[in-house]
């Protein structure tokens, strides 16, 4: 447990001490946070701070109180900052934490959940209440990995059936599945040009607010930049690795492109972007990690940044609806997962948050190519970029699962639908 410390770390080192809360606690192990709550804070201004002049020294609560921010910085140098229950929340989604604010008593019940007494907050949380996504990308190997092996630009599955026979037997196979990830966002890149083809931001080529979920090292984002697509750009992401990285390759790209894209280190479920100030919502196959429920919250986030007549048009891996779960359970437990998303789930949600226009376009075959061709690379140059054995190791039985499941279990493509209806959120 962390108690009431949380809030005063840097927001990347706050991402790996609750990873490594996580993996320390294991599947069986619990985890628990403490934070003050903020709607006591003026109490303890008043009843606390200022009547303990030995902890914080002397203040004026005229100036070194900010009541809307309710932080505390004294001429002494002591500070504080205290959260609401509904900013904690918001911190924990940040961080790759899915809980929710319960009115339950503050004791462990078995379920991962923020509960409050008086001026406490107290969250619990599990293995099973995140991803693990930000603690596998952010680590060593997994950088090494993307940078060197799949590719170093983007870290999606590539159309593979749009290489020429030419492409093939000249190309080695790390530029392989750099070109075929390439033209894969072409490919959706037309999709928003065909299906956004009349709206003004098109039409007179002054670009689109466009949001990014999951964005990796933001290739979609600088590609859409380069072919006039993009007035304004947020990508969003929960490893502070990539993010980083991003930023370098954004001003390395385009001065101006580097100015329009903001990347934000976060969970894509909870975004700090306004409502209804995006044109279009992006994902290439990052919504996976999530499962089928928070995918719905996905797009629930989706339709609270979407403008009406907004779109949302995204690549995912997704399980076929007939999928043999039995089969299936190796994958679940790679991606932490007791289940895939499917086609199905994304329409219900899609419909459910006033989506219409639903469409989709398969092209599921490129699964097996695209993984197998990355194991390929893997085994060609993996030893001589630093990557541990260990971790080569499990991702080769990864990268054969994919190849192998593929074909049978495992559909991808483009998912598009436009926001037509309003819907009331969750606030």
């Amino acid at each position: 447990c962390v108690n009431n410390t949380l809030n005063i770390m840097p927001d990347g080192l706050r991402g790996r001490v609750i990873d490594q809360m996580l993996h320390i606690a294991g599947p069986d192990g619990v985890c628990m946070a403490t934070y003050w709550n903020g709607n006591f804070f003026s109490h303890a201004i008043l009843e606390y701070y200022k009547k303990n002049p030995q902890l914080c020294g002397e203040f004026d609560i005229d100036k070194h109180v900010n009541w809307d921010k309710r932080t505390l910085v004294s001429p002494s140098e002591y500070s504080t900052e205290w959260h609401t229950p509904i900013e904690v929340e918001q911190l924990m989604h940040a961080n790759d934490v899915d809980v929710t604010i319960s009115t339950s008593p503050p004791t462990y019940d078995g379920k991962p959940e923020i509960n409050m007494q008086e001026l406490a907050i107290f969250i619990w949380y599990d293995q099973t209440s995140s991803s693990n996504a930000k603690g596998y990308y952010d680590s060593d190997d997994a950088q090494k990995f993307y940078s060197h092996v799949w590719g170093g630009n983007a870290i999606h599955v590539g159309r593979h059936d749009l290489l020429t026979k030419e492409d093939i037997s000249t190309m080695s196979n790390v530029h392989q599945v750099s070109l075929a990830g390439d033209k894969h966002e072409k490919e959706l890149m037309e999709t928003v040009r065909s299906l956004m083809s009349t709206d003004c931001a098109i039409v007179g080529s002054v670009g689109l607010r466009v949001v990014d979920m999951g964005c990796g090292y933001s290739s979609l984002l600088r590609h859409m930049w380069r072919e006039k697509l993009l007035w304004s750009g947020v990508g969003v992401d929960l490893s502070s690795e990539m993010c980083s990285r991003s930023k370098v390759m954004n001003a390395k790209f385009d001065s101006e492109c580097n100015k329009n894209v903001r990347i934000i280190e976060g969970s894509f479920l909870d975004i700090d972007v306004r409502d209804e100030s995006a044109d279009l919502v992006v994902s290439i196959d990052s919504l996976l990690h999530v499962g089928p429920v928070r995918q719905h919250r996905a797009v629930q986030e989706a339709a609270r940044i979407l403008r009406p007549g907004g779109w949302m048009i995204f690549s995912d891996i997704m399980q076929s609806e007939d999928a043999d779960a039995d089969e299936m359970q190796p994958i679940y437990d790679r991606i932490n997962l007791s289940k895939m998303g499917t086609v199905s789930n994304y329409k219900t949600a899609l419909e459910k948050y006033g989506f219409t226009n639903f469409q989709v376009d398969l092209h599921s075959d490129n699964i097996a190519t695209h993984y197998g061709k990355v194991r390929e690379v893997m085994e060609e140059q993996g030893s001589s970029c630093g990557i541990s054995d260990s971790y080569l190791s499990k991702m080769a039985q990864g990268l054969s699962m994919w190849e192998e499941l593929g074909p049978k279990n495992i559909v991808w493509g483009i998912i598009a639908a436009r926001k037509t209806q309003k819907v009331t959120l969750k606030n």
